[in-house]
């Protein structure tokens, strides 16, 4: 009887978890798609913007996703030195939303 309720306590956790974890495999798409590795590395610095992982170590922990949406689908600039970030008013907020969570995950 243990056994069975352990093994449905995982289960539910594995799939309470399930949906987090694909829609983080989807950010790294969703970012892909948009062009975002274009200026942006997954670990280090690349052409022109700070890269996730850098973005990720300043932002980790703190309350920042309604920000972040504002400033990936208008732009901005200042936050990483003079280059500007062009708006990107094609993604939904879920999309943008996607790719936080994706890259708070570096």
């Amino acid at each position: 009887m243990k056994t069975v309720k352990l093994g449905a306590g995982l289960l539910a956790a594995g799939l309470a978890c399930a949906p987090v974890l694909v829609q983080a495999a989807d950010g790294a798409a969703i970012a892909k798609a948009n062009n975002c590795m274009t200026c942006h590395g997954v670990e280090t610095r690349k052409m022109m913007g700070p890269s996730f992982k850098e973005i990720a170590n300043r932002y980790r922990g703190k309350n920042v996703e309604a920000a972040m949406i504002d400033k990936i689908k208008n732009g901005g600039s200042g936050a990483w030195g003079g280059m500007a970030m062009p708006a990107q008013p094609q993604l939904s907020d879920a999309d943008a939303r996607a790719i936080i969570q994706w890259m708070l995950t570096r």
